[in-house]
C-alpha cells in the first residue's frame, strides 16, 4: 500500500490523474461458472468514464465494493465476522 501511495503521489504532482476502482465480479468469460451476481462490464466502464470526467479518487463500481469500504471504517470483525473472538 506504501509503494501504491508513494506512487500516486508521484503522478499527481506531474500532473496525472490517479483513481481506484473497486468491483467484486463483473461478467466475463473468466467468471463465466460462477453462479453469483455480477456487474456488467460496461457499466462499471461507464462508472469509470464517469468518475474521471468528475476527478474521483476512487470508484466503488457495486453494492460488494461499498459494503466493503464502508467496513473498512470499521473494526475488523465487522469485515471478517468469521474471526470474531
Amino acid at each position: 500500500m506504501v509503494t501504491h501511495q508513494r506512487n500516486a503521489q508521484d503522478l499527481f504532482a506531474q500532473g496525472t490523474h490517479v483513481m481506484a476502482l473497486h468491483v467484486g465480479l463483473m461478467d466475463t468469460d473468466m467468471t463465466a461458472g460462477m453462479n453469483a451476481p455480477k456487474s456488467s462490464p460496461v457499466d462499471v466502464a461507464a462508472q469509470v468514464m464517469d468518475g474521471l470526467e468528475a476527478g474521483e479518487l476512487e470508484v466503488l463500481a457495486d453494492e460488494s465494493s461499498r459494503r466493503v469500504r464502508a467496513a473498512l471504517a470499521g473494526p475488523l470483525t465487522e469485515l471478517y465476522p468469521n474471526v470474531a473472538r
